[in-house]
């Protein structure tokens, strides 16, 4: 639940159902996609290598250097 309608998640994780008897369908069953506001980060059959994406360390992004490299 979200307090208004305008929140969304940060990380969608998502399964792939089979659609049709296509090649593609059939290749796309069972795959799980970890996305982030519509973008694509990460896809496989495995939950668990999706959600290797997450075990990368996080790295800290200042305001100050981020507007500095942009200039």
């Amino acid at each position: 639940m979200y307090r208004s309608s305008r929140e969304e998640p940060l990380f969608t994780i998502t399964k792939l159902a089979t659609e049709g008897k296509a090649r593609s369908a059939k290749a796309r069953k069972g795959r799980y996609v970890v996305s982030s506001r519509h973008h694509t980060l990460k896809q496989s059959h495995s939950l668990l290598d999706a959600l290797q994406i997450f075990d990368k360390p996080i790295k800290l992004i200042s305001l100050t250097n981020a507007l500095s490299e942009n200039l």
